[in-house]
């Protein structure tokens, strides 16, 4: 079995795949309150011990999520004595982007309190304040269905029906290079 764990983009989600990569059952949360709780009893629903690889999006996104999701890997990974594949979310959604030749589409993130983030013209991560990013992008379309819903109100946005996003996290996932643990990147301290 395989599984995949997303607690950086809302909305959150784990799946597990068989060996061909065939899903077998898939959980989403929407709210960060008790998602890992739910998700870490998603994951009791099936036999650990036959997880061959694990793998998830190691940020950016809340503190407490990331967090989470280190533990839950890292838990995995450690009993199972696995490898880990891990990415980051703005590298996940380009290639998603890249796959339907959608390669002009911006994306916004979200951040901690009420910051997000944007890619600069090099394609770095900013990290901006909502209110002065609603002003700098006000002309701008966004891709923002990735935002909690109070923050996509800001934005114009692109309307981009995006499917089976477990399933495309697995495929990119598995195409990098496996780590011994999974390291969130939190990208600004959380204090």
């Amino acid at each position: 079995m395989k599984f995949v764990l997303n607690l950086s983009l809302t909305p959150f989600f784990a799946a597990v795949f068989d060996e061909e990569n065939i899903l077998i059952e898939k959980i989403f949360c929407r709210e960060l309150k008790n998602s890992s709780a739910k998700i870490w009893n998603f994951l009791q629903k099936f036999e650990i011990k036959k997880i061959a690889a694990a793998g998830g999006i190691c940020g950016p996104g809340g503190f407490s999520s990331l967090r989470a999701a280190a533990t839950i890997l890292n838990s995995i990974a450690f009993s199972q004595k696995i490898s880990l594949f891990s990415m980051r979310a703005d590298f996940f959604l380009k290639k998603i982007l890249q796959q339907k030749n959608l390669k002009n589409v911006d994306f916004l993130l979200n951040s901690f309190s009420n910051n997000i983030f944007f890619r600069d013209k090099n394609e770095n991560l900013q990290q901006i304040s909502v209110e002065i990013a609603a002003e700098k992008f006000r002309d701008q379309k966004f891709l923002v269905d990735f935002l909690p819903p109070e923050k996509q109100k800001f934005f114009r946005k692109i309307n981009l029906k995006l499917e089976n996003l477990e399933k495309n996290l697995l495929k990119i996932l598995l195409q990098q290079r496996p780590k011994k643990v999974f390291l969130p990147e939190y990208f600004f301290p959380a204090v």
